[in-house]
Order: C-alpha cells, then structure tokens, then sequence
C-alpha cells in the first residue's frame, strides 16, 4: 500500500491532469469566452489555489516579484486604466501559473491531461476540415478546433507535443497530430524544430533555427510578416522610457495603406511579447526579460526544450496573451526555476500508467514533506 506522503504526491498528480484536460476543452469557440476567455478564469483558479502550496523562493521567483510589483506602480500612469487593469489581471495569473510550477516534482500528467483534451479538438477538427463546423466561427484557412485561430491551435498542440516527446509520451501524440496538421501554422512547425532540436541536438542548433527563420522572414517576408515588422516599427517610435502600462498596447494605433487609402488600424498585439514588453513596461521589462534567460539558462532540465520553444514563438506570435500558451509557458517556466532550488540530485522515478497518479515502488522524499514520484533532473 502507498504511504500518506505518496498518496498526496498521486493526489497532486491526477489535479495536475485535470487541470490540463480542463484547460484544453474549456473554451469552446461563439458558445463562451464571449468578454474573458474562460482558459483565464480556470488560469486563475488554479493560480490562486496554488499559492497556498509551499516551495522554495529562488533568485528567479524575486525577479518575477520585483517586475509584479514594477507593473502594480506602473498602473499610476497607465494612459488607459481600464486596460492596464485587465493587464496587471493577467501578470499576476502568470505569477499564479508560475509558482503553481515550481512547486510541482513533475509536468508529466500536465502533459497527459493537455494531450488528451487536445484530442478532443482534433476531432472537431477533422470534422471541420471535412466539411461540417459544429462551431460558429470565421472562415480561416486552417481548422483550429476549438481555439479561435488556427495560429493558437497550431502553437499549443506543438509545445505539447514537444513536452510529450521531453517524457518519452508517444501514445499521446497521435492524439494531438490531426489538429497540429490541420491548423497549417508555420508558428506551430517552428515551436516543434526548435523544441526536437533542442531535446536531441543541443541549444546551439536551436537558437540556429530560430536565427535562420528570422533570417527568411526579414528577406523573404510573407505578407503577414510585413504587416508584423510594420506593427513593430509603430511599437519602437512609440517607447517610453517606463512604458505606458500594462495590457496597454491594444490602444495603439497605425496607419496603414489599404486599396490605395490610408487607413488607422488597431493590431491590438505586438506579435513579439518582447517588444510588447518594451512597449508596455519600458526599462521595468530588463526583469522580465532576465527572468526568462535565466530559465532558459537552465538548458540541463528535462523542460528546458519546451520553455526554448515557447520563447522562440514568443519572436514572432503573442503566446503570454494567449491563455493555454501563456499557462504552458508560465508553469514550464516555474517549474525549471523550481528545480533548480531543490529537485537537483533526486533520481527521477517512473511510475506512470495511461492514466495519472499511478506511484512508483520505492518513492523518495522531497524536501517539503511528501514523496517525490516523478523527479524532474
């Protein structure tokens, strides 16, 4: 029989799955999520719950704590107060999403849960693609499921998928296949090259294929590139020295021509978190962006190709304002700063079955009390 301690880590396993399984199928596209997503609420939910589980404080969590309390100042010269509260909401939701992964021993059943809610789209998918659309949504060219664009469905199935291969979970990702494939997103191709890369062939060869993809992009641009670097030259002439606020960029306007007329345009994103960040925070973004080389400094962590992934979208796509991109992001990121502190130099322990919680024979003990079954390295 499995002791208290291990019967709580299975515990806190199977919530792990739930979580993601509810996440993935929570928001269903012209039936909710009509003013705040419903994936927020859950995010918030869940943040809030976590606070109340311990674990250790590292240089990288007072990083994230001074840029929090950096954005709470800013709200005092926000030029939009009603939007820089919605975006200081959504900074602490990440802080939420975050710790709850620090305080976690692993994501495996994270992964599981998102994979198999994720199927679920794939099947809506499918269905789209052959022709029936069980959803009122706007006609796209790629079938997302039950995500609004196919550009969201294509980047989270990816960063999925690549969690999945970090755990060696295979029968999972058939699964998620049909909506990664059909969403026909070039962000998504990016997220899994540079997230297998950096799982099999090192960071180098990563950073080398997000550097030739910005390469491409500059030199051969799409159409929607272009209208990207032209939201980006309309960001850099409008920098302030500590920003205009959080969750303000979306009242940026620019000019743009259209049909031989120029017209005034809102893109609401920057479509690069980076110099939305600038934008929005102005020098007070160093800590953020600190916070995430940090982690992604931490290249000896089963995660690590994940969160290099989820950054390497981040140059050219929103996934922080995107909420199941932002909570795989924020608790991937908590969880390789948390393992830092006080996971190294346990031997992972495997124990898993197709469904969560299943604890391995011969569990250790993790430094907060409770068994640690499944140890990140």
């Amino acid at each position: 029989m499995m002791s208290e301690s291990n019967l709580r880590s299975a515990a806190r396993h199977t919530s792990l799955f739930w979580l993601g399984l509810i996440l993935a199928v929570c928001y269903v596209p012209g039936w909710t999520g009509a003013s705040i997503p419903t994936q927020w609420g859950v995010m918030a939910i869940a943040g809030a719950l976590g606070l109340w589980r311990s674990g250790s404080v590292t240089r990288v969590h007072w990083l994230g704590i001074w840029f929090i309390f950096f954005t709470a100042l800013s709200l005092t010269w926000a030029v939009n107060p009603y939007d820089a509260g919605w975006g200081f909401a959504v900074v602490l939701i990440w802080a939420g999403s975050f710790w709850l992964g620090s305080t976690q021993d692993s994501l495996e059943d994270l992964w599981k849960g998102l994979a198999i809610g994720l199927s679920v789209s794939s099947v809506v998918s499918i269905a789209e693609a052959s022709g029936f659309h069980p959803f009122p949504v706007a006609e796209l060219a790629g079938h997302p499921g039950l995500f609004d664009t196919p550009l969201v469905s294509g980047s989270v199935s990816a960063l999925v998928i690549v969690g999945l291969v970090c755990h060696g979970e295979w029968r999972y990702i058939p699964g998620v296949l049909p909506l990664f494939i059909l969403s026909y997103s070039r962000g998504g191709w990016l997220v899994v090259a540079v997230g297998l890369a950096g799982r099999y062939l090192g960071w180098r060869v990563a950073a080398g294929i997000v550097l030739f993809a910005l390469v491409l992009m500059y030199f051969h641009p799409s159409p929607s590139d272009i209208q990207r670097m032209q939201i980006w030259d309309a960001a850099y002439s409008n920098l302030r020295w500590f920003g205009l606020g959080p969750g303000t960029f979306t009242d940026l306007w620019m000019m743009v021509e259209e049909l031989g007329q120029k017209v005034m345009e809102r893109p609401e994103f920057a479509h690069n978190d980076y110099i939305q960040f600038a934008f929005e925070a102005g020098l007070g973004s160093i800590l953020f962006f600190a916070l995430m080389a940090a982690v992604l400094a931490r290249s000896e962590q089963r995660q690590w190709p994940v969160f290099a992934a989820f950054c390497s979208l981040a140059l050219f796509y929103f996934p922080l304002h995107s909420p199941l991109s932002a909570f795989i992001g924020c608790i991937v990121a908590g969880h390789i700063a948390g393992a830092g502190a006080y996971l190294r130099g346990f031997e992972r322990e495997r124990g898993s079955d197709f469904l969560p919680g299943a604890a391995a024979p011969g569990s250790v003990s993790g430094p907060h009390g409770g068994a640690i079954v499944s140890v990140e390295p």
